[in-house]
C-alpha cells in the first residue's frame, strides 16, 4: 500500500510487524483451562473497556503542564474523540504516516502548499485554517488570536467568563476542529477546497443541533446565527 505516486512498497513494513507479532506469539503459553479475558496492568484490574480507555489515554499523553483534554457533553462522541487527538497532536498527519512508515508523494500542507502538514499545521498553522479560526471568533466577539500556535493553545485561551460561557465556546471550538478535519480531507482525497464562508455556516448549524438536542436550555436559530445567548446564560 502506499499514498500518492511512492514507488516504495509498504510490504517491507508490513513484514516487519508481522515478524513483531510473531516473536510475541512464541513467548506465549497454551493451556487447556477455559479461556478468559486478562487485562495485564499495574493496578490489578480486571478487564474491562473503561480500564483499556485509561490506560491509552495515559500512554497517549505527552508531557504538558495543560491538564487532561476536558470532554464536552454537549458535542458529539467523535467530536470530543478527535479534539482529544488533535490536542495530544495524534491525528494521521502527512508528517506522522511518514514516521510510520506510510509512503506519500509529499507531506507538504495541500491547501496552503507551504510547509509540511503536521496535526498543528491542519488544525491552527495553516493560513487557510487561521482564516477559519478568525471568522469563528468575529462571530462569538471574542478577540481574534493571533498569536495562536497550537490546538492546546486555543483551547485554554478561550476558556474565560461564566461556567455556561466556556461551555459553549468550547463546544463551537470542538466544533471547529471537526469541520477543518472534514474538509481538510475532503480537499486531500476529493480535490475539493470548501470556501470558508460556507465552513462557517455548516458549523453554526452543526452546533445549534448539538446545543438544542443536549443543553437543557434552547437558543433559536435566528439568535444562534448572531451568538446571542443571553437567554440561556
Amino acid at each position: 500500500m502506499a499514498l500518492g505516486l511512492g514507488n516504495k512498497s509498504y510490504f517491507e513494513f508490513e513484514w516487519i510487524e508481522v515478524g513483531d507479532v510473531m516473536r510475541l506469539l512464541q513467548q506465549v503459553k497454551v493451556s487447556g483451562g477455559k479461556d478468559s479475558w486478562v487485562w495485564a496492568n499495574n493496578e490489578g484490574q480486571k478487564f474491562s473497556t473503561k480500564s483499556i480507555r485509561w490506560e491509552i489515554e495515559l500512554f497517549a499523553s505527552v508531557p504538558s503542564d495543560v491538564s487532561l483534554f476536558k470532554w464536552n457533553p454537549w458535542a458529539p462522541l467523535k467530536v470530543n474523540y478527535l479534539g482529544w487527538r488533535a490536542e495530544l497532536g495524534k491525528v494521521a498527519a502527512k508528517t506522522a504516516l511518514e514516521r510510520r512508515g506510510v509512503v506519500i508523494q509529499s507531506n507538504i500542507c495541500s491547501r496552503c502548499g507551504l510547509e509540511p502538514e503536521t496535526s498543528d499545521h491542519i488544525f491552527v498553522k495553516c493560513i487557510w485554517a487561521r482564516s477559519v479560526w478568525w471568522c469563528v471568533f468575529r462571530w462569538m466577539r471574542i478577540p481574534v488570536l493571533c498569536e495562536i500556535d497550537s490546538v492546546s493553545h486555543i483551547l485554554i485561551e478561550t476558556q474565560i467568563g461564566s461556567k455556561t460561557w466556556k461551555k459553549i465556546v468550547h463546544m463551537v471550538v470542538l466544533g471547529c476542529l471537526w469541520r477543518i478535519w472534514l474538509v481538510r480531507n475532503e480537499k486531500e482525497f476529493n480535490c475539493n477546497m470548501i470556501p470558508v464562508p460556507k465552513i462557517i455556516d455548516q458549523l453554526k448549524e452543526e452546533t445549534f443541533l448539538w446545543l438544542n438536542n443536549r443543553a437543557s436550555s434552547k437558543v433559536e436559530g435566528n439568535k444562534w446565527v448572531e451568538f446571542d445567548i443571553c437567554m440561556i446564560m
